[in-house]
């Protein structure tokens, strides 16, 4: 992993020490967190780094919406002795009693500061009230405590302030206008607030759309007008455009419905069951938020995490400057299609197609216009947060994640939502970190799908592309005015799959933790049945994912080629969710059951993505690249591969004209063409001479639902770069 020192040096910390409590009943969030959320909502109104202690407004909202510096640094601690876990030279510790301030500093001699939202501010021992703290404040602070550090820091501190206010710029304007303060528009606001944006709110229990919309327009119109100002542009895409959230909830309460009647409660630590079946009943009917006559502790305690999450994803929004569009989607209305796919999913069922259009068409009907924000002829980096599959939902005839370049975290369980959406760090790997993949299996000697993943990285690697694809560019008009100059086989990245055949638990645990590769890929069987948690199978026998909690070490990066690791019908105790919490920062998951032969090729696409394209993209486009567009591009050029393989069975035409599209796609999809999905559909239609009226039918009825739509990109694969050193030095010194 590549190490940036300056970046390292300028983070602050922000460290909030707290008990642990008991969790909320609905999605699962600690109680005593809920109720101390307005910390978070102050430390997003002061510097995330020491560059922003000295930068003006301009500056910073044009540093985090580029994605050039880490988000917000903000963790919980429930013990002092963690404190020394973080390597920050800034550290900020929020405390609620004098005798935890006291506890530290005998214990930590580098100067800290310490913030509190109801201790009074007292600088004798570097303790500031929250309420009262503002960014000018924060500075003069940081400035009397540098002479507690050495010599070579305190120059390294003048460097970034000198960095910082080098250049002046001339300010946005605050606002004049009244903002209404909503749950569908707090973050929006804590963002506004953190971009240092002047403006006065009120209170309001219902929201007209209109007052929705303004906070994400005020947004997107500052991060532009900043963008179009500066000079010195930097040419890499931000990390976020857009964040979409919606109000689904627990899957378990539409899955499980019987375990949330009088009689199912009453073994559970439930005290007044009346008002919580009343609030379960709200919240299932999404009519909880707007209906203010019904209020009980249960409604409070929901209405309050409701309101935690927000806060949460204000610390996404907040770090890169962008906007949540809040979409009023929620679980009952959907939990009948869902299951109707996984069930057609597990049975192989044609009608899947059919039961994935009603989703699309109930989905496009629930979002109604929202989508106008990211209308873009392109790709838009969007990050969503929700427990619905909304990857799935449709824009400009195709699904949003292959439109787009999206990756989702899940609002349930709270302990998962709340490490990935307090998790901004991006961390940077070198292609050579790749040159070995770790792949665990675990079949049985007597499984006909042992050997399909090894047999078609077997295939993929013997093919030769510089030949072949050379041929095409010689010979076909279809690639007629298409610029591929900068296409070159000639480097090439040697992988070296490291195969680990596991016959027990034990085995697994002393794999993981061997591990040096940032990436590993699991080829075996996986479950999740309802009410349980998900397995994998190891020789056969399964085994919860839960038994590896505490025992092993997760690279960054983790690709389940199994069956319902993320499943749209069952519960969140899912294997997805397990690696997430248990270190990964980015998984890619199925949501319903997958196909071997299919599963196959699509992790072998990877390993030709990584090999091929990566160096390509590298040394001689010289561009870094982000795990999440990797991913996406792979998901692109499968979901057309499997169109293409898909009417050629109908159709019967030549393996050479399925070569042909399939080099058209790929010069259509890398790098990404305006309106690509259009002129690829055109292409294929025009060459095995059908309508494009035939082809949208053919599409409606028989590809709705094609397997590359099973993979979801679940955690932050955004925050993943690939990048040569050069690359890296360039960029940091832009």
């Amino acid at each position: 992993m590549i190490k940036d020192h300056l970046k390292n040096l300028g983070k602050i910390t922000y460290l909030i020490l707290i008990e642990r409590s008991e969790v909320s009943h609905f999605n699962q969030y600690e109680k005593l967190k809920i109720t101390q959320q307005d910390i978070i909502k102050h430390i997003l109104t002061l510097p995330k780094d020491i560059y922003e202690i000295y930068m003006n407004k301009e500056k910073i909202v044009y540093q985090r919406s580029k994605g050039l510096m880490d988000g917000y640094d903000i963790n919980y601690i429930y013990d002092i002795n963690e404190i020394e876990k973080y390597s920050t030279s800034t550290k900020c510790i929020i405390v609620s009693k004098l005798e935890d301030i006291e506890k530290i500093g005998e214990q930590i001699k580098i100067p800290i500061i310490f913030l509190s939202k109801n201790l009074n501010t007292n600088e004798s021992i570097n303790l500031y009230n929250l309420t009262s703290l503002n960014v000018q404040k924060f500075q003069t602070i940081f400035d009397g405590l540098l002479k507690y550090h050495d010599s070579k820091a305190q120059k390294e501190f003048l460097e970034i302030k000198n960095y910082s206010i080098a250049e002046k710029t001339e300010e946005y304007e605050n606002l004049n206008d009244l903002l209404t303060n909503h749950l569908y528009t707090s973050s929006n606001l804590s963002t506004l607030e953190s971009m240092r944006v002047k403006f006065s709110w009120e209170q309001e229990n219902e929201i007209e759309e209109k007052n929705i919309v303004y906070p994400i327009y005020i947004i997107k119109h500052i991060t532009r007008y900043i963008e179009d100002k500066v000079d010195n542009h930097i040419p890499i895409k931000p990390i976020y455009q857009y964040l979409l959230s919606d109000i689904s909830y627990n899957l378990d309460f539409s899955l499980n419905p019987k375990e949330y009647t009088k009689f199912s409660l009453k073994n559970k630590n439930i005290d007044n069951i009346d008002d919580f079946i009343t609030t379960y009943k709200l919240i299932k009917s999404n009519n909880l938020l707007n209906d203010t006559n019904i209020s009980n502790s249960y409604t409070e305690e929901y209405n309050n995490e409701r309101l935690y999450i927000e806060n949460l994803i204000a610390i996404q929004t907040s770090s890169f400057c962008i906007p949540n569009i809040k979409l009023s989607i929620h679980n009952d209305k959907y939990k009948a299609l869902l299951k109707e796919i996984g069930n057609y999913s597990r049975d192989n069922h044609q009608n899947i197609h059919q039961s994935f259009l009603k989703l699309e068409e109930q989905l496009s009907k629930d979002i109604g216009d929202w989508f106008v924000f990211i209308k873009n002829d392109y790709s838009v980096e969007l990050k969503l947060v929700s427990n619905l599959p909304l990857e799935w939902c449709p824009q400009d005839n195709l699904p949003l994640m292959i439109k787009n370049e999206v990756s989702r975290i899940p609002i349930s369980f709270g302990n998962v939502a709340e490490k990935l959406l307090m998790d901004t760090e991006q961390i940077y790997l070198l292609p050579n970190a790749f040159s070995k993949i770790l792949f665990i299996t675990s079949f049985k000697d007597d499984d006909p799908i042992k050997y399909h993943l090894r047999n078609s990285i077997s295939t993929i690697k013997e093919y030769n592309f510089k030949d072949k694809e050379y041929k095409i560019f010689e010979s076909n008009d279809i690639l007629k005015g298409i610029d591929f100059s900068k296409v070159s086989f000639d480097k090439k990245l040697e992988i070296q799959e490291i195969w680990e055949d596991i016959s027990n638990i034990d085995e697994l645990i002393s794999t993981l933790n061997k591990n040096t590769s940032p990436i590993i890929v699991f080829d075996l069987h996986g479950g999740h049945n309802e009410k349980e948690e998900g397995v994998i199978f190891i020789k056969g026998k399964a085994v919860p994912i839960s038994k590896l909690f505490g025992k092993v070490k997760i690279p960054p990066i983790v690709i389940l080629s199994s069956c319902d690791t993320n499943p749209l019908d069952r519960n969140h105790y899912n294997t997805a969710n397990a690696f997430l919490l248990m270190g990964a920062k980015t998984v890619l998951a199925s949501a319903v059951p997958i196909q071997s032969r299919e599963a196959s090729i699509f992790i072998s696409r990877l390993l030709m993505r990584l090999s091929i394209f990566l160096p390509i993209r590298l040394f001689n486009v010289k561009q870094n690249i982000r795990w999440s567009e990797l991913i996406t591009g792979m998901t692109r050029q499968m979901y057309y591969t499997e169109l293409i393989f898909k009417l050629r069975n109908k159709y019967n035409f030549k393996d050479e004209l399925v070569n042909e599209l399939g080099l058209f796609v790929n010069l259509h999809i890398n790098p990404l063409q305006a309106n690509f999905n259009k002129k690829i559909i055109e292409q294929i239609s025009l060459k095995i001479g059908i309508s494009n009226e035939i082809m949208n039918k053919f599409i409606k009825e028989d590809f709705k639902f094609p397997e590359s739509l099973k993979y979801i990109q679940m955690g932050n694969p955004e925050l993943i770069t690939i990048a040569t050193e050069e690359n890296m030095i360039e960029s940091f010194k832009n």
